[in-house]
């Protein structure tokens, strides 16, 4: 049986990590499409960034679809006091020769799915979840056909990282994490809790260096610049790699302890707007909807990081034949 990954993403750093983890383990998945979304930056950024990324590691025969430009009610909010005005500052990358496909990422969601037995697609979230939110009200009928859903997202007994209740992937649509949470019959939820304990050290960083070339310079120069906010902003001796541990759970779940619990989104304008409220202990008055991944092992994670980026260069003798691209001329 086929399983296919959609990595549902707005790349910085930290996303552009976990898709190439995901892409070098193509012994476990036969598949993998990245549909962009507006979140760290504005949806031109952010596609433009997945391919530059998917260039250097000559994975063109990976697919890009581009997603919702705004969140689905407010205003799109940025994350460039972090990651900078394109979302993947610090280092000039070349233009890329390949294009987005002209199918948005949220069809293409409905459509992978629906052509696609059922318990062979895995949804990754690694940003907002407006394009999820789109295709669940276009075609609900898709959700039980889901294998997975898997969002890097909360902030529950953590503080949060843009406001002091929010988590940023939720905050900047909370509408539409509202719509996700209370439509599939769980969600597994990577939140904050979880990736303040993934910390990037000095010795870490230094390590990124040992992946094979250019890609290792590359990653460890767009780290260095994207986590100096981090490190400065917490006392963790480092800065959180969040996103590489939704694919780091597909890999290895006893890399982490999870909890099943009821989560509620707060979409409400005010000081708690974006916060996901968990109900940890009358679980039998409230329906458990979410596998809350709450620890991990972070030395076993970054083994895994590392295990994937070593496999640089890739054999590309496979291709994505999922949602076949109409390049742009």
């Amino acid at each position: 049986m086929k399983n296919i990954l959609i990595i549902d993403t707005d790349p910085s750093i930290d996303d552009a990590i976990a898709f190439l983890m995901a892409i070098a383990r193509h012994d476990l998945f036969d598949k993998v499409i990245i549909n962009t979304t507006a979140g760290n930056s504005t949806i031109t950024n952010v596609t433009n960034n997945a391919l530059k990324i998917l260039e250097l590691v000559e994975a063109r025969h990976i697919i890009v679809n581009r997603g919702a430009s705004a969140p689905l009610v407010k205003a799109h909010i940025l994350a460039d006091h972090v990651y900078g005005k394109m979302g993947l500052d610090g280092l000039d990358l070349p233009n890329p020769s390949m294009t987005a496909s002209l199918q948005s990422s949220y069809d293409c969601l409905i459509d992978t799915v629906a052509q696609n037995p059922p318990g062979t697609v895995t949804l990754c979230c690694l940003a907002p979840l407006t394009n999820v939110a789109i295709a669940i009200k276009k075609r609900p009928d898709i959700i039980h056909k889901i294998k997975k859903i898997i969002i890097m997202g909360g902030a529950f007994l953590e503080a949060g990282n843009i406001t002091p209740a929010a988590e940023f992937n939720i905050y900047v649509d909370p509408e539409a994490a509202q719509i996700v949470f209370t439509s599939f019959p769980e969600v597994v939820c990577i939140p904050l809790d979880c990736t303040h304990k993934a910390i990037i050290t000095k010795d870490i960083l230094e390590r990124f260096r040992s992946v094979s070339q250019p890609l290792g310079n590359t990653l460890y120069i767009l780290l260095k610049y994207a986590k100096a906010y981090d490190t400065k902003k917490y006392n963790f001796g480092g800065a959180p790699l969040h996103d590489p541990t939704v694919i780091a759970y597909l890999i290895d779940k006893n890399i982490f302890s999870t909890k099943k619990v009821s989560v509620k989104v707060d979409a409400r304008n005010g000081l708690t707007r974006g916060a996901t409220i968990v109900d940890k202990y009358n679980n039998k008055k409230y329906q458990n909807n979410v596998l809350l991944v709450d620890g991990i092992d972070d030395s076993r994670y970054f083994d895994v990081v590392f295990e994937c980026l070593d496999r640089y260069p890739l054999n590309q003798n496979h291709h994505n034949d999922e949602c076949s691209p109409t390049y742009h001329e």
